[in-house]
């Protein structure tokens, strides 16, 4: 699914699917868990904006690529980023924030 921006928020929620957006996406709340079906990225973006994607909240965790143009920013504490994080630029504010090596679960 293609969209022109996605604002995700809530909280202990979980969403599996792969999310692709022309403009910026926002993902708000604590507890959230998105993971992308096998072999595919979690989060994409082509926004070149130095806010293409904010990741904000507490026990965030992305099971998949995280991909964007422009820059990546990850705010909260205890967010859990299991793959590569990839942008022009990424800011990672908080918290025991982990991007543990070698646990890609979508890598094929």
């Amino acid at each position: 699914m293609c969209l022109a921006g996605v604002r995700l928020t809530g909280n202990d929620t979980t969403v599996t699917a792969t999310i692709i957006a022309e403009g910026a996406i926002v993902v708000a709340g604590n507890g959230i868990t998105l993971t992308a079906p096998a072999g595919s990225d979690t989060l994409v973006s082509a926004s070149t904006s130095d806010q293409a994607m904010n990741l904000a909240g507490n026990t965030t965790a992305v099971n998949g690529r995280i991909l964007a143009v422009g820059g990546i920013r990850v705010e909260g504490n205890n967010a859990i980023l299991r793959c590569t994080v990839t942008g022009r630029q990424v800011a990672i504010a908080g918290i025991n924030t982990a991007v543990p090596r070698g646990t890609c679960p979508t890598a094929a």
